[in-house]
């Protein structure tokens, strides 16, 4: 017999020489080569040793990412290939030759009255179309074709035939178009016929057939090395499933804690006053019972920003409002022949602290609010303020509303 390896390098050239749709390395993405890599290198190896539970186990594993249920009791062999496969149900005393091709929703099970040998038995080059049922201890021949839909039950099938209908009929024998019906399956009467799989009657003759199958050198076929292996891979896969799931609900968590944190400190900036004069230096506090263990720090500092009012350019990191009078007081200061340097700013940033698992993740956002100086020309030239207003031109501490945050390094207004 092959080793595994050998087999699953036969099954991934058998989607190729059975499906012409797979192209290249496509193969490897099918359900049913996923379901026969775990079959072979895992479920099945865990079973012939004893290793039941955990057998049983990848079996359900592999069920549930692909749709096969494959009992690790089933033997199976090279060159088979399910198309869509989904719905395939190959029951634990089943077993299955070499380049065997199936199609979705079939079923090789049992009646559920027998012992030992419960489900069908099927030759080399068997094509079994779709939603076709075959079940009881019953034997397939080679180079069998089962039409979609057939329906067989303890009736054997011989070799070189094909086969359609509910209940089968052999429609086509050696070549040659017939019509005759299946033989019987041939059942010896022993003791506990007819009892349910597992009845109090079937113990020694499971034993039997469990002691007369690990005498077979051929259906051993796995060394120990092969098993380990087995092992070794399926804990790697599952810690790297896990590991992968638990990054996603990490990556996921902290998405959403950063966009709430924005929106605190944006709502948060809509709250503070931003005239320089009433701001503390450092200011500290929380968001309520709603976030526990969220805080909020602001830090206020004054920040020069040199200005010649010769060049023509627009202070950086100014609101819109308090560039356009810099701007009047430029054109200002230059019709009195005098060259003034720029105001200050003033810049605010708060930053969020939130918990994160082991750490203390944080969000900084940053204003800057202009403190224009005071000019008090003694004649200010024409057009330099509506009819009425007084001549002296003063800018206030602030020309800015409450604004909302920008983020950090950039300044920009609401």
């Amino acid at each position: 017999m092959k080793g595994a390896f050998g087999l699953l390098r036969r099954d991934y050239q058998a989607i190729n020489e059975n499906d012409p749709t797979a192209r290249g390395a496509q193969a490897i993405l099918y359900s049913c080569f996923h379901a026969i890599v775990l079959h072979r290198l895992f479920a099945h190896p865990l079973y012939r040793t004893g290793f039941q539970f955990l057998a049983r186990l990848v079996s359900q594993f592999s069920r549930f990412l692909t749709g096969l249920e494959i009992h690790p009791g089933a033997r199976i062999g090279a060159g088979f290939f399910v198309d869509h496969g989904m719905g395939v149900v190959i029951g634990e005393t089943a077993e299955v030759g070499e380049n065997c091709v199936m199609f979705h929703n079939v079923t090789l099970g049992g009646t559920g009255h027998h012992q030992g040998q419960r489900h069908p038995t099927v030759g080399d080059n068997v094509f079994i179309g779709t939603a076709a049922t075959l079940l009881g201890p019953i034997k397939v021949g080679s180079n069998v074709r089962v039409g979609a839909n057939s329906v067989i039950i303890m009736h054997d099938v011989p070799d070189n035939s094909t086969v359609v209908g509910a209940p089968a009929r052999i429609v086509k024998l050696d070549g040659k178009r017939v019509d005759i019906p299946l033989k019987r399956t041939a059942m010896p009467l022993g003791e506990g016929d007819g009892l349910r799989a597992g009845g109090p009657s079937s113990s020694n003759s499971s034993r039997e057939a469990k002691a007369d199958s690990q005498s077979d050198p051929q259906e051993r076929g796995f060394t120990l090395l092969e098993v380990m292996a087995a092992v070794v891979i399926l804990s790697i896969a599952l810690m790297a499933l896990l590991r992968a799931n638990n990054q996603s609900l990490v990556l996921k968590s902290s998405a959403q804690n950063l966009s709430t944190a924005t929106l605190l400190a944006r709502e948060k900036f809509s709250e503070i006053n931003l005239d320089p004069a009433s701001l503390e230096e450092s200011e500290k506090g929380d968001f309520g019972e709603g976030f526990p263990n969220w805080h909020w720090e602001l830090v206020s500092e004054e920040t020069d920003v040199p200005f010649d009012f010769t060049e023509a350019r627009e202070p950086v990191g100014l609101k819109k409002e308090a560039s356009t009078v810099a701007s009047r007081d430029r054109a200002f200061a230059q019709a009195q022949g005098g060259q003034q340097e720029m105001p200050g700013a003033q810049k605010i940033t708060l930053t969020v602290f939130w918990p994160d698992g082991n750490k203390e993740s944080s969000l900084t956002l940053t204003e800057y609010v202009a403190k224009l100086v005071q000019l008090t020309p003694t004649q200010p030239p024409a057009g330099a303020g509506p009819a009425g207003e007084s001549s002296n031109l003063s800018s206030p501490a602030t020309s800015v509303k409450p604004v909302g945050a920008a983020p950090v390094g950039t300044t920009k207004g609401r």
